[in-house]
């Protein structure tokens, strides 16, 4: 017949409360930088989406421009578009944090 003793043994809620502390003074640090990620990319966004917009445009009727001309807007909406999949990463990344912590509870809690 074997027996477990359990004498040696810590209760495992004991463990965790110093990492949740340590989340949470973590996540107070972070709060500015979650905050200004929050609106990062509707602030990038809106500006860029302008760029890239009036860019198409005028090249979408080249008359009158040089080939030098053309080649600085095309090279106008490459970066644009770069700094678009930037974004969409960094939106992506918020994504995947806010599904681990409520980010929008954690910033309000933080404004009172």
């Amino acid at each position: 017949m074997t027996t477990t003793s359990t004498k040696h043994h810590k209760p495992q809620t004991n463990q965790a409360e110093p990492k949740v502390k340590l989340d949470s003074e973590i996540l107070e640090k972070m709060r500015p930088f979650l905050a200004h990620c929050l609106t990062l990319n509707h602030d990038i966004n809106n500006p860029l989406t302008g760029v890239i917009g009036y860019t198409e445009y005028v090249l979408s009727e080249p008359e009158g421009l040089s080939k030098d001309q053309i080649a600085l807007l095309q090279e106008v909406m490459k970066c644009g578009e770069r700094i678009q999949r930037l974004v969409s990463a960094l939106g992506d990344e918020k994504a995947a944090l806010a599904k681990e912590i409520d980010v929008k509870a954690l910033i309000e809690s933080g404004s009172d």
